[in-house]
């Protein structure tokens, strides 16, 4: 969650699960991210990617959707999504995507992040999506 105070966006509750619900999911993903986020200074966001699953899962990939006025840092500001391929995780196995973000404006307001995550478990030949934000 990220929320504008003064000349300062602030990030509430560092780590954020955003799918928990470890008896029904093959995979559990969280963000982590910093208690503030001064606006004009680029901070770190990660996702952190757990197999909770028996199996190992295949072509996991990661999307991540940005509000405006949050950027990629270094990327022009009107990008607002970013994939990557994390590839195959091993059950039991976690993997870590970082991001460099930067808060371009947007004091006293609150900025939804949102995440999607889908992958193929090794046992079935359909594809599973999950997605969840963060308000």
């Amino acid at each position: 969650m990220l929320v504008g105070v003064g000349a300062l966006v602030v990030v509430v509750g560092g780590i954020i699960f955003i799918f928990a619900g470890r008896g029904e999911q093959d995979l559990r993903v969280e963000l982590k991210v910093p208690d503030q986020a001064p606006i004009g200074v680029p901070f770190d966001l990660s996702v952190i990617a757990t197999n909770d699953s028996s199996s190992t899962l295949h072509d996991v990939q990661l999307a991540l959707e940005l509000p405006e006025e949050v950027a990629f840092a270094g990327s022009p500001a009107d990008k607002l999504f970013e994939t990557k391929t994390i590839g195959s995780l091993g059950s039991g196995s976690i993997t870590e995507a970082k991001y460099a973000l930067i808060v371009s404006g947007g004091e006293n307001t609150i900025k939804p992040i949102r995440v999607r995550v889908s992958y193929q478990p090794a046992s079935l030949g359909s594809r599973f999506e999950r997605s969840a934000s963060v308000d």
